[in-house]
């Protein structure tokens, strides 16, 4: 398999061979995770249920998705990462229920997000929110770079203007050590404020992110 660089969208859909990028738990419920995958849908899960899949929505409008995390504080709030270069931030209490398996296969809009992250060069392959803090995230990038970025929209701008996106001055950070593809990032859950970031260098670094 190719990496996932490229921000063109696949010729001959194949639902059936997408690769799935990454899954992870809810920290607010023990049964419920979410995923994504290659063919740009993010899909909410419960494992307790006799239908597991609770919620399935294209996010990156018809690109792969490589990453997804949980916010620690908010529990229907996540992330996603995409080849297109950019983070969303998600309320899935505000996504509507499209039925996308009903649909033309060309329509690959989806939802709007709460917020857009955009700054990275190429595929954002890692997203991840901070331990210590509800509107700080991590990410890592094919470009060679990690970044860090606060989440400025509050709860009451959210449900007010939920389309307003923040291109500006939402980067807070960056780390630029990496000679090759950032593919891994993580914040330490001891130490307030430290991350680490492992590449295609061979290198793991351990440095102060906020």
């Amino acid at each position: 398999m190719s990496l996932p660089l490229s921000t063109s969208k696949p010729t001959v859909p194949n639902p059936i061979n997408d690769c799935v990028y990454q899954a992870t738990f809810s920290p607010h419920d023990p049964s419920t995770l979410i995923s994504v995958n290659s063919s740009s849908h993010c899909q909410l899960w419960d494992i307790r249920s006799p239908q597991p899949m609770q919620m399935d929505f294209i996010s990156h409008n018809g690109l792969e998705v490589l990453s997804c995390d949980y916010n620690k504080y908010r529990p229907s709030v996540i992330a996603t990462a995409s080849v297109d270069k950019s983070i969303k931030i998600w309320d899935l209490r505000m996504i509507p229920d499209l039925k996308h398996q009903f649909l033309p296969h060309g329509d690959q809009i989806g939802p709007s997000p709460l917020n857009k992250l955009i700054g990275h060069d190429f595929a954002v392959r890692k997203v991840t929110w901070s331990p210590h803090a509800s509107d700080v995230l991590l990410s890592c990038s094919y470009d060679m770079t990690c970044k860090v970025w606060k989440d400025q929209m509050d709860d009451n701008a959210r449900f007010a203007n939920a389309n307003r996106l923040f291109h500006g001055h939402a980067l807070v950070n960056g780390f630029d050590k990496h000679r090759e593809f950032v593919i891994g990032c993580d914040w330490s859950l001891w130490g307030s404020g430290f991350a680490a970031s492992t590449g295609w260098d061979e290198m793991v670094y351990v440095w102060k992110a906020t």
